[in-house]
């Protein structure tokens, strides 16, 4: 697992939902990092982190430390490669 830290302008706070029947929980955040080509990233708050966005408002700055996670999901047909994914998941904002 790594750690990171981005200083993001907030775009986009979205409402915590619930994933499954056993009570997964998880809020996306989109950030953008300005500049000449502005990059958007798409922070996961998962389980007791979904209330850390509460205070963020959208147009203004926050800086947002993550963990890097990526995960390999086999694919059901032999003759197709398997997926894999990236995560951004955020455990700490300071405005």
């Amino acid at each position: 697992m790594s750690k990171f830290e981005l200083r993001v302008k907030v775009q986009s706070i979205g409402d915590t939902v619930e994933v499954g029947d056993k009570g997964f929980k998880k809020r996306e955040v989109i950030g953008m990092v300005e500049g000449e080509y502005p990059e958007f990233f798409k922070f996961e708050f998962i389980q007791d982190n979904v209330i850390l966005p509460d205070d963020l408002i959208e147009g203004t700055y926050a800086t947002i430390t993550f963990n890097l996670k990526g995960r390999k999901v086999a694919s059901k047909k032999s003759d197709q490669p398997d997926n894999f994914f990236t995560t951004l998941q955020a455990w700490k904002v300071e405005i």
